[in-house]
């Protein structure tokens, strides 16, 4: 019982900053395009975005978003070193 107890809090602590994450990464994207772009997006768009932006892009080069808008990748470079 003690077992599911702390399984199921676990749970409840961790599993909500995983759409977080999502949610903030939208976020940035959406005052980046603001920024760089004078455009506004919506909350999907900049979701769709995230893809492109942190996952598929090339590090060190832009990625074209919007129409005549290109921000930069935000792709951890291949020299970066993760833990110790």
């Amino acid at each position: 019982m003690k077992n599911q107890a702390s399984l199921f809090l676990l749970f409840i602590l961790f599993i909500p900053t995983v759409s977080f994450g999502l949610d903030r990464k939208a976020d940035i994207l959406k005052s980046l395009v603001n920024r760089q772009c004078q455009k506004s997006i919506s909350e999907k768009q900049a979701l769709q975005f995230v893809k492109m932006i942190y996952l598929t892009c090339i590090p060190d080069s832009n990625v074209s978003v919007l129409k005549d808008c290109s921000l930069p990748c935000r792709k951890a470079t291949v020299e970066t070193v993760v833990g110790p």
